[in-house]
């Protein structure tokens, strides 16, 4: 997406980004619908995985997602005054002596640890 977003006169702009981002979805789903009409045998299995299901979670799985979602919720606690500075700007979360570069990639961090522990028990 970023490849194709900073392509151009105007470079990278976030209204580029979203666009292009909106354009390869909406491909990457038409391909996807394209593959489930001609086998309709899969149809079912494959919009139940797109649409993600706990009914079959067993509680090996629950625990091993219990870890990464545990530790992606204790950093983003430990976030939460730096990113609550951040919302003020950035000039005034560096006057007030935050790392920007630090919290943004340690929010990363625990956006995926969270993000990847509710994907890998919903689906």
């Amino acid at each position: 997406v970023l490849t194709f977003s900073s392509s151009g006169r105007t470079g990278l702009t976030p209204m580029k980004v979203t666009l292009c981002g909106v354009a390869m979805s909406a491909f990457a789903s038409s391909i996807t619908a394209t593959v489930l009409i001609l086998d309709e045998q899969t149809l079912l299995a494959v919009r139940t995985w797109l649409a993600g299901d706990v009914a079959g979670v067993i509680g090996e799985t629950i625990a091993s997602a219990a870890g990464a979602a545990a530790v992606g919720f204790a950093l983003a606690l430990w976030l939460s005054p730096s990113l609550n500075m951040l919302a003020l700007g950035e000039r005034m979360a560096q006057g007030l002596g935050v790392s920007l570069l630090k919290t943004r990639l340690l929010a990363l961090l625990a956006i995926a640890l969270l993000c990847g522990a509710a994907v890998s028990v919903s689906g």
